[in-house]
């Protein structure tokens, strides 16, 4: 919602719930916007001195699992 402060301040807020265990986890779909977002978590994560990460959406481990992986996909209930 493009609101940096409020983002601040929940970040604020989980980090005081969680304290060590409290990350912030950045990814790269190739969104639009995500740049900008990424950028702003990582100046939030210096911020409160929280470890920031970066991930990736990982569905399945072996190429012979994607078959099965898209099968679950078109059946999923939304």
């Amino acid at each position: 919602q493009n609101n940096f402060s409020a983002a601040l301040a929940a970040a604020e807020k989980w980090a005081r719930l969680f304290g060590e265990d409290f990350y912030i986890e950045l990814q790269d779909n190739g969104l639009e916007g995500q740049a900008q977002v990424n950028a702003s978590l990582v100046e939030i994560a210096k911020k409160i001195g929280a470890p920031y990460f970066a991930t990736a959406n990982v569905h399945y481990m072996e190429r012979q699992d994607a078959e099965a992986f898209e099968v679950m996909r078109s059946i999923q209930l939304t």
